[in-house]
């Protein structure tokens, strides 16, 4: 199996993929421990200014382009699995691996 994490490699924007633990009810994906608000918390607050909003876009969208230029799709990308520092650095987009590009599973 092949996780986003470990395929992409170390990312600055993109949660790293510790392992997986197999149990009788199902596996679960094992990352590393980011504390801090998501994207939806921040929006919650009420409406990111422009100057704000531009930076956290760019850096959601360089992280994605990394995923996808190694044939990786994020299937559940929303804000509530983008962390973002109150300095506006997106700590991470938690890795929910989608099918890769070219039909090949994860």
């Amino acid at each position: 199996m092949t996780m986003i994490g470990r395929t992409i490699g170390p990312y600055p924007n993109i949660a790293h993929i510790r392992g997986l633990e197999k149990a009788d009810s199902g596996t679960a994906l094992v990352m590393e421990l980011v504390e801090g608000p998501t994207l939806a918390d921040r929006v919650a607050r009420g409406r990111i200014p422009v100057d704000d909003a531009q930076p956290i876009a760019r850096q959601i969208a360089e992280a994605l382009e990394a995923a996808h230029e190694r044939g990786i799709v994020h299937r559940d990308l929303k804000p509530a699995n983008i962390k973002v520092r109150e300095d506006g650095t997106v700590h991470r987009i938690c890795a929910v691996p989608g099918p890769r590009v070219g039909g090949r599973g994860l």
